[in-house]
């Protein structure tokens, strides 16, 4: 599992999407010329692919006032 944060400008966030977007249509490929392959060479796999704001309520607390 991986778990990383940061801060992205709206054309990161973006950029980040088309790339996430990438890797969940290449597992979908991947699957489909698996399911080419005897049953027994596979097993089954699930992948979670999100990216949403978030931030910890304490650190929102400790931000500076604008």
């Amino acid at each position: 599992m991986l778990f990383v944060t940061g801060r992205l400008s709206k054309s990161s966030r973006e950029a980040m999407l088309v790339r996430l977007r990438r890797v969940a249509n290449e597992f979908a490929d991947l699957h489909t010329d698996d399911t080419r392959r005897p049953f027994d060479e596979s097993i089954a796999m699930h992948m979670l692919v999100a990216i949403r704001p978030w931030e910890l309520s304490k650190f929102a607390e400790m931000q500076r006032k604008k």
